[in-house]
């Protein structure tokens, strides 16, 4: 099943082009990673697959759904139902607890207006081997714990896309592996990943690799 579809997507700033006519198809149950060197333009194309950003030319297609003329609402009621977002630097809020982070997304969920969002929140901990560490604020989390809260938190509301920058470029290599088991468990039942990296180390986990170069993706012969 194709989650995402990126056809003819382009973006410019001023006369330097970022992206050059890029089509993608991303399926489910699959890890895709994206390499690239330094300003080549991968967190923009990894922003516009999470509609964080706009291309100046070109359709997204988010479940068969074109974007292109949807509204600023509707497109946040997409990113809030279908995508995740898992960061480098976690963005977990220090006041609120590992469980509390976990339910952010949640509150702004009307399909979670009824549910225990305490115990939905410790329950996804648990997957990620955390359910001792619910009641812990990030400042008491090790780095790799901190970041598997943060993906606990990119799935509260059962995101069908997991889009990640870096996502392991603060963790050492032990906390590294255990982030990437977790997105082929996520993978393993039907979740599409989407991630920016510069270690050519982990290609072992994906998919299907490319490698974003004067605007064009190549993709890797894995």
């Amino acid at each position: 099943m194709i989650n995402i579809s990126l056809r003819n997507i382009n973006k410019y700033y001023k006369d330097k082009i970022i992206l050059d006519n890029i089509n993608l198809d991303i399926e489910s149950s699959n890890i895709y990673m994206i390499l690239g060197k330094s300003g080549a333009g991968k967190s923009t194309l990894l922003n516009i697959i999470g509609l964080l950003d706009t291309p100046n030319s070109g359709n997204i297609s988010i479940k068969g759904k074109v974007i292109k003329n949807l509204s600023d609402n509707d497109k946040a009621e997409i990113r809030m139902k279908e995508l995740g977002f898992v960061f480098q630097g976690f963005f977990l809020n220090p006041k609120l607890k590992a469980y509390e982070n976990v339910t952010i997304p949640m509150y702004i969920n009307s399909l979670y207006k009824n549910i225990d969002l305490k115990n939905k929140s410790i329950e996804l901990l648990r997957i990620f081997g955390l359910e001792d560490k619910y009641n812990s604020f990030p400042n008491e989390l090790s780095g790799g714990e901190q970041q598997r809260v943060a993906i606990a938190r990119a799935i509260a509301n059962d995101a069908s896309i997991i889009v990640a920058d870096e996502p392991t470029g603060n963790l050492d290599k032990e906390n590294e592996q255990k982030v990437m088991e977790y997105f082929q468990y996520l993978s393993s039942i039907g979740k599409s990943i989407v991630m920016v990296t510069h270690n050519e180390n982990l290609l072992e986990y994906s998919d299907k690799a490319f490698y974003l170069r004067n605007g064009k993706l190549e993709e890797f012969i894995l």
